[in-house]
């Protein structure tokens, strides 16, 4: 994930990482401050995120700091559609799909 004084939030992703070698590409990008509400993304720092790789979603979590001074804890949808969701909880797990049926 990449962001910087900008309402645009861009995620890439690598297929190819090697000890001398990664090679990137540009996952999407998408217009945050409707979600956010402030027009510079300095104002969230991000934690964790996961991707849907398929569908082109990312989930995103961090604090998000107000006008007023006070940070709180975040989650957001966003999509290469312009898909967005802001969730108020902030505990993010990774897991790994499986073909292995749960009894």
């Amino acid at each position: 994930m990449y962001m910087k004084r900008t309402r645009v939030m861009e995620i890439w992703i690598t297929n190819k990482i090697e000890p001398n070698e990664a090679s990137w590409n540009n996952f999407f990008k998408v217009n945050v401050e409707p979600l956010t509400g402030w027009p510079f993304l300095y104002n969230f720092r991000v934690d964790s995120f996961f991707i849907e790789k398929e569908k082109k979603v990312a989930v995103v979590s961090g604090d998000l700091h107000n006008s007023n001074g006070y940070d709180y804890d975040t989650t957001i949808v966003v999509g290469e559609d312009g898909f967005y969701k802001k969730l108020y909880f902030v505990q993010v797990f990774s897991y790994v799909p499986s073909s292995v049926q749960i009894q």
